[in-house]
């Protein structure tokens, strides 16, 4: 009986199968962006640099000169 009780404060969007497939889906979508945006951008100045080959020192030469929230 508790636990229908604690169902029972859930919205209905959540609640259904297509409301969880939905927010699954739109947390999935941030969390691939978050991820993905810094290492495509490491990944294009990798590119771009003529001296530098490792994706670590890239990444610790942009966190020194721009800062961690360069985009922002």
């Amino acid at each position: 009986m508790e636990q229908r009780r604690i169902m029972d404060f859930r919205p209905e969007f959540v609640g259904s199968s297509w409301g969880r497939e939905f927010a699954a889906g739109g947390l999935g979508s941030i969390a691939g962006a978050v991820s993905g945006y810094p290492l495509d951008t490491l990944r294009i100045r990798q590119l771009h640099s003529k001296t530098v080959s490792s994706a670590f020192t890239i990444l610790r030469i942009v966190i020194s000169t721009e800062g961690i929230f360069c985009p922002l």
